[in-house]
Order: C-alpha cells, then sequence, then structure tokens
C-alpha cells in the first residue's frame, strides 16, 4: 500500500514546498512584509480576545458575584448587536447623505455642462468643430492649391493662344483686304486710262470731223472723196489694227 503525503503549501502564495526547514526561507524571502502584517493582526485579535475577557470577567451581579450566568451572556451579546447595529444604520445613514450630495453635486454639474453646451451651439463656430475645420481646410487647401495653379496657367496659356490666333487672322484679313484693294484700284486705272484714251480719241476724232481736216499720213490714199463717214470708219479701222 502506497502512502501519499500531501505536499506543504505556502499560504501566501500557493506554492509546494517539499521539505519542512525550506518554509522558513521561502516566507523570510519572499512574503516578509505579508508574515509582518499577519502577525500584527493576530495580535491585535489576541489583544481584542483579551480586553473582552477581562471586561466580562469584571461584569458582577448585585451581590457581589461574578457574572458567568448565560441569560446575562445573552443580553450583553444582544446589546452589543443592537449598538452595532445602530452604528451600522447611522454610517449608512451618513452614507446615504454623502451619496445624495453626491448625485446632487453631480446632477448641477451635468445640468452647467448641458447649459454651456448649448450657449456653445448658439455660436457661429463650436469649438469643438475648430480643430476639425482647420483639418478639412488643409487637406483642401492642399489639394485645391496644385488645381488652382494649372487652371491658372490653362487659361493664361488659353488668352496667348487666343490673342495669338486674332493676331494671326488680322494680319490675314488685313493682307487679303491690301491685296484685293490693290487689285480693284490697277483694274480701276486701267479702265480709267482706257476711258480717258477713249475720250481723247473720240474728242480728237469729234474735233476732226467739225474741223474737216484731210487725214494725214498713210490713210490719206484711200480716200478719194470728203466722205466723213467713210473717213470715220477707216480711223476705227486704223486704231484697231494698232492695238
Amino acid at each position: 500500500m502506497t502512502l501519499y503525503i500531501r505536499p506543504r503549501v505556502c499560504k501566501f502564495c500557493g506554492i509546494a514546498i517539499h521539505k519542512r526547514r525550506d518554509v522558513e526561507d521561502h516566507i523570510r524571502t519572499y512574503h516578509s512584509e505579508q508574515e509582518e502584517d499577519t502577525s500584527l493582526g493576530s495580535n491585535e485579535e489576541i489583544e481584542d480576545e483579551n480586553h473582552f475577557a477581562i471586561n466580562f470577567a469584571n461584569t458582577s451581579d448585585d451581590d457581589g458575584t461574578k457574572a458567568h450566568s448565560p441569560c446575562q451572556q445573552r443580553d450583553n451579546g444582544s446589546q452589543r448587536i443592537a449598538t452595532a447595529s445602530q452604528s451600522a444604520i447611522e454610517s449608512l445613514t451618513a452614507i446615504e447623505k454623502q451619496f445624495n450630495e453626491f448625485r446632487l453635486k453631480r446632477i448641477s454639474q451635468e445640468l452647467a455642462d448641458i447649459e454651456r453646451e448649448e450657449a456653445l451651439l448658439h455660436q457661429d463656430l463650436h469649438p469643438d468643430q475648430i480643430k476639425p475645420l482647420a483639418i478639412i481646410k488643409k487637406f483642401v487647401s492642399d489639394r485645391l492649391r496644385p488645381a488652382q495653379a494649372q487652371y491658372k496657367y490653362s487659361v493664361r496659356n488659353a488668352k496667348f493662344n487666343l490673342e495669338s490666333g486674332i493676331e494671326l487672322l488680322s494680319s490675314q484679313y488685313c493682307q487679303e483686304v491690301r491685296e484685293i484693294r490693290e487689285k480693284y484700284i490697277k483694274e480701276c486705272r486701267d479702265d480709267l486710262h482706257r476711258l480717258q484714251k477713249r475720250c481723247a480719241a473720240e474728242e480728237l476724232e469729234g474735233k476732226e470731223a467739225t474741223e474737216g481736216v484731210q487725214p494725214k499720213g498713210r490713210f490719206s490714199a484711200h480716200y478719194k472723196t470728203d466722205d466723213r463717214e467713210m473717213f470715220v470708219k477707216e480711223r476705227k479701222i486704223a486704231r484697231t489694227r494698232k492695238r
């Protein structure tokens, strides 16, 4: 039959200790402060028990005998319970009073915060919105700055192209107008020159016809009579041949 021995366990941390002599070393090394607190608590409990025993022994009846009867012990226990209950009730009442004061203070603080928030909402800009709006404005400006620069230079380029196109069309128009004007002026001059020549020729013919001057030169051999009609016809033929 195998005998099972339960290992020793530390009462503070629950670690198993195999040897008895190692228990004191373990407690001294790792739980010295806790051991002091435990010893102090045990000493206080012992002092309370001694004090209670002394008080209980000093209680006496009317005839001077010591109080060791069960009824008196029961009465003393009931009195202690009543005293403890009364003190507990008073402590609970004080705690409830403090809790009510704290609750009223908390409610008044929440109402003040709500009123302050309402006052802030009536303003143009809520303080909690300043930082998000600043971030949004920075993001928009970072994205909008390149677009604005591109738009600016594109507008400038379009304006330059438009002005250059207008200047080119204007120069072409002026050149074409100049060419057309010179063409028509030349035609008008030619027509005017022909008209002047025709007028001069007709004037000369009219003068010769009215004055009766005989033609001279190579056309004089063809005229045997003074017929003016034949003379005019021959002059037209001669002018046509000359041209």
